[in-house]
């Protein structure tokens, strides 16, 4: 071989060389700027996480709270139902005592002597 074909050949490899150091090193800059980037966003992020559970907590609490209060008001249903057959019943119970009552008084008119038994 020629001595400025080896030379050529040498400086072709060296070029190469170069550009593979030059691509490494440009697309390493690249990462550590992601990884600068990526640790930021964290941080950044950080504050917003404790705020978020608590947020989490709070939103759990009123929703316990919320399942508490409609058993409550399941168990105050079911209770003012109860009370109001009850009444119910007791009202029909008195309206029975009364037509009872009536018809021992209009019994009792009917046969006393000093009923006045006209109409009018």
């Amino acid at each position: 071989m020629e001595g400025s074909t080896v030379l050529w050949i040498v400086l072709g490899i060296v070029a190469l060389l170069a550009i593979a150091a030059a691509i490494y090193f440009a697309t390493r800059k690249q990462k550590d700027t992601r990884r600068r980037k990526a640790k930021s966003l964290r941080e950044d992020a950080k504050p917003h996480v404790e705020s978020l559970r608590e947020r989490e907590a709070s939103a759990e609490q009123a929703h316990s709270r919320a399942q508490r209060a409609q058993a409550e008001a399941e168990a105050k249903g079911s209770e003012a139902r109860k009370l109001r057959e009850r009444a119910q019943r007791e009202e029909q119970a008195a309206r029975e005592s009364r037509e009872k009552v009536k018809e021992r008084l209009r019994k009792a008119d009917k046969i006393d002597p000093d009923t006045d038994h006209r109409k009018g």
